[in-house]
């Protein structure tokens, strides 16, 4: 081989590498995502479910109260909200 074929072959195999790395780190990116999505889903249900146990034992007292329907409403969109993102979380992990 001679020096032209040898530079060209570094320059396919360079660029094979720089594929390679872009796409690790592609995927390194997405990992990352879908890390922090997971951690904020885990939040929210924490959230949800401390709310509405709460909720529940003041229902007990008072289940007319305008506060405790007014929760309710907040707390259904909020569960609407978790359903939601876990969709869309659930399509991306798919895709990946």
């Amino acid at each position: 081989q001679g020096p032209l074929e040898k530079s060209l072959q570094n320059s396919v195999v360079s660029e094979r590498q720089r594929n390679v790395e872009h796409k690790v780190s592609a995927i390194k990116n997405s990992a990352q995502m879908t890390d922090q999505d997971v951690k904020y889903l885990e939040d929210l249900q924490e959230e949800f479910d401390f709310r509405y146990k709460t909720i529940q034992s003041l229902e007990q007292n008072d289940k007319n109260s305008a506060l405790i329907k007014q929760e309710m409403l907040a707390l259904q969109a909020m569960l609407n909200t978790l359903d939601y993102k876990r969709k869309v979380s659930g399509n991306v992990l798919s895709y990946v």
